[in-house]
């Protein structure tokens, strides 16, 4: 099948999505019951442009990166310092779609000359959904199929994530400027929280319980969300695959190696986004920042959004 811009709709019972294979393969929405559970993707995306809503994939690095403090640039190894957009470059790109049913949708991206010329590997990207009775998971596969020669031999770095922009609405009579999400509290188990800083780097590491002092519930932090500190955080030390906001429950397998819940907020803006990355921002250039594929070496990511309401 051949990829455009279509989109393309899943249904399973209450359950409702849409897919937008021509905008990254983003979920441009997703609803229960006519309810939305992502704030959707409302207008038409331009070509690679970030879609600003539902849930973007983030890749090859889910954080933004720099090289001798130029932000959006970053050091293949053996090579000229190469540009990196924030997010990386696969939200915007047209994906394929591969097959599709009722209630499920398989896509695939794969290297091009644009991107070889930013990221000197070769690679496969797959992406699966599926709408079950009460929730959606999502499958990303990673393949490194070959190493080019501007990588000087190294094998390819990644360090992916999701980016779901959770449904919101402005809490009445509030004058701050920010918003309560549908359900009020978030839920995460972490131990410990990465301050971001003002250029959009991750600050020190610190203990939850110092950091959140009052909001850590045995190895969970359950805070607000309309918590001004909760709207650029990272939660790390994962203690566990479940993070929950009221009944909507955010989990992933023991095979998906996410390590980081990243929480990002913007006032007066009707989303809160819960995003799993595996590394950190700049995860190129940190010790053990990205997992990095052999030839032939491929990784597994998923991540199932399941509504309990």
């Amino acid at each position: 099948m051949s990829a455009g811009n279509d989109i393309v709709h899943l249904a399973n019972g209450d359950l409702r999505a849409s897919i937008l294979p021509g905008a990254g393969g983003t979920v441009g929405s997703f609803t229960v019951r006519g309810k939305p559970v992502m704030f959707p993707v409302t207008e038409p995306v331009t070509a690679g442009a970030w879609p600003a809503g539902g849930m973007p994939l983030c890749f090859p690095f889910a954080g933004r990166v720099w090289h001798q403090g130029k932000p959006g640039s970053y050091l293949p190894a053996g090579s000229d310092p190469k540009a990196m957009p924030l997010h990386g470059f696969a939200f915007g790109k047209a994906w394929r779609v591969e097959s599709k049913s009722a209630s499920g949708v398989i896509l695939s991206l794969r290297d091009d000359d644009a991107t070889r010329a930013v990221f000197p590997w070769r690679f496969t990207l797959k992406l699966k959904y599926e709408l079950g009775a009460n929730a959606l998971t999502t499958t990303l596969a990673i393949r490194c199929d070959e190493i080019l020669p501007g990588a000087d031999g190294a094998p390819m770095p990644v360090a992916p994530g999701f980016h779901p922009y959770f449904a919101a609405r402005h809490p009445v009579g509030k004058q701050d400027g920010y918003f309560s999400f549908a359900y009020d509290y978030l839920e995460i188990p972490a131990l410990e929280t990465i301050a971001v800083t003002p250029e959009g780097n991750a600050g020190p590491k610190k203990l939850a319980a110092d950091t959140l002092d009052g909001k850590v519930q045995g190895s969970h932090v359950k805070v607000p969300v309309h918590d001004e500190v909760t709207h650029n955080l990272i939660l790390s030390g994962l203690s566990g695959r479940v993070a929950r906001i009221g009944g909507i429950e955010i989990s992933w397998t023991k095979d998906s190696p996410w390590r980081n819940l990243v929480c990002w907020a913007k006032p007066a803006q009707h989303f809160f986004c819960v995003e799993p990355w595996y590394g950190l921002p700049d995860a190129p250039h940190r010790d053990q920042g990205t997992l990095r594929l052999k030839e032939g070496a491929s990784c597994r990511f998923d991540l199932t959004i399941t509504c309990r309401d």
